[in-house]
């Protein structure tokens, strides 16, 4: 018999409240003990033997230990490998005319600003590339972690799709699409390279289809045809990327004491930008809620006064008559600081 063990992080649900300590919902590690079944090819969970007042056995151990769930589950919290030695880097680094090679299996290479796959010609026997996408992916922007709410993270990737020719001095008249512009198709007169910031659930998409639908949402003109998940994840192991940011699921007071709207975040009366706080945003976080969907343009934003004075006094104004008349009998909860 073969035993096995799979760690997870998510929700205590009710079979797995022990102590009355313990709440539901809250974030938790689960342990679950098992032996693997030879036919199926599976883990056969066993009972843990915590029983919720005589209800169901749970086949799960919780444990609640943020300090360890941080070192085990946030990548930021990882401790950072060896750099190989410089007489070891020459063989790691590869062929030197832009192709890629990721986890030794496909091989990626940009033609024409085209995200292409080396294939072998069945005719000539020779490595000939496959258009995957009408754009190539020179760049990850950026990685969104969410913290509170346990979902997948999310790629912010800088897509670049060639228009015309460069002009006879060699420059490209650059159209730049942010993730954060309502303005998803501004003119292209003239211009000569598209580049788009695109945010996407790469381990979420099951398909070429969705991939498809994940770029072709952004713009028209990022067209991947024969594009599958697991391409796309191998070509984005291949090319560097940054550290993780830490996403906010809601606006206003953040765990960490920063108070962050769209614009900008304080603490402390100490005004930083989003980024300076340590903190990001994701927009199709917020575009993507099926309950309330907000568009940029509703984000709250925080209206910043240069003069102290005048900040005085508008502070005042909204402790001594704004917020007794908003509040009324909430006034004094509403006015206690949080821990």
């Amino acid at each position: 018999m073969v035993y096995g063990a799979r760690l997870e992080l998510g929700k205590r649900d009710k079979a797995n409240v022990y102590t009355p300590t313990q709440k539901k919902g809250e974030n938790c590690m689960k342990l679950i003990l098992g032996h693997w079944h030879p036919v199926t090819d599976r883990l056969v969970a066993w009972k843990s033997g915590f029983e919720d007042l005589g209800e169901n056995p749970s086949k799960e151990i919780c444990v609640a230990n943020k300090t360890l769930s941080d070192q085990l589950f946030d990548q930021t919290k990882w401790p950072k490998p060896e750099q190989p030695q410089a007489e070891e880097r020459d063989d790691l680094e590869g062929p030197s005319d832009g192709s890629r090679t990721a986890r030794s299996r496909f091989v990626f290479t940009t033609n024409d600003d085209c995200l292409c796959h080396m294939t072998m010609d069945k005719n000539s026997k020779e490595l000939e590339p496959i258009t995957l996408a009408s754009f190539c992916i020179p760049k990850i922007l950026a990685i969104y972690q969410f913290v509170e709410a346990g979902e997948a993270p999310m790629m912010k990737l800088l897509c670049r799709k060639r228009l015309a020719p460069p002009r006879a001095d060699g420059t490209d008249s650059v159209v730049h699409v942010r993730a954060e512009d309502s303005e998803r198709a501004p003119s292209l007169n003239g211009a000569t390279l598209l580049e788009v910031e695109v945010i996407v659930y790469d381990t979420l998409l099951k398909s070429p289809q969705e991939v498809k639908q994940a770029f072709a949402s952004v713009h028209s003109l990022l067209k991947t045809d024969s594009l599958t998940p697991e391409m796309l994840s191998c070509y984005l192991n291949s090319i560097p990327f940054p550290l993780p940011s830490a996403v906010i699921v809601r606006w206003g007071l953040q765990p960490s004491g920063w108070f962050v709207m769209h614009n900008a975040a304080f603490k402390n009366g100490v005004i930083q930008t989003v980024e300076g706080s340590g903190h990001a945003i994701a927009p199709e976080f917020f575009k993507r809620n099926v309950h309330c969907p907000m568009p940029v343009n509703d984000f709250p934003r925080m209206t910043i006064i240069p003069f102290p004075h005048v900040r005085y006094a508008i502070g005042i104004n909204m402790w001594n008559y704004q917020m007794p008349s908003f509040f009324q009998n909430n006034e004094l909860p509403a006015k206690v600081r949080p821990p």
